[in-house]
């Protein structure tokens, strides 16, 4: 039982690459072995809280409001930036799949889990 808001998949990838966020999964998901980073390929709420979520994270896109990295500031506004932002802001109503109990993504290190 996640018992939360939203529930985002999980990944092996720290993408787009931060310090701050890779620090921040790590330490909320310390029995991940693999998979602690959020994806912004699925996620899964209820209609009231996914809408109030994609509105959060329009506004990050539309103005800014979640702050750019610096990785942004040159390539410009990232989805899985933003998603990765709203997922700290909001933990724990906002969490990740880390046990791959939902779903999974086909990539690297599949076996980990």
């Amino acid at each position: 039982d996640y018992d939360c808001e939203m529930l985002g998949m999980s990944t092996v990838a720290d993408w787009p690459p931060n310090k701050e966020f890779k620090l921040f999964e790590s330490e909320k998901y310390p029995w991940s072995k693999c998979r602690p980073h959020l994806s912004s390929g699925a996620w899964m709420a209820r209609v009231a809280d996914a809408l109030s979520y994609l509105r959060m994270w329009e506004a990050d896109w539309t103005e800014k409001e979640g702050g750019m990295t610096e990785t942004e500031k040159t390539r410009g506004w990232d989805d899985q930036m933003a998603f990765r932002r709203l997922h700290k802001r909001f933990y724990p109503r906002f969490k990740v799949d880390t046990l791959a109990k939902i779903w999974t993504r086909s990539d690297s290190s599949m076996d980990c889990i």
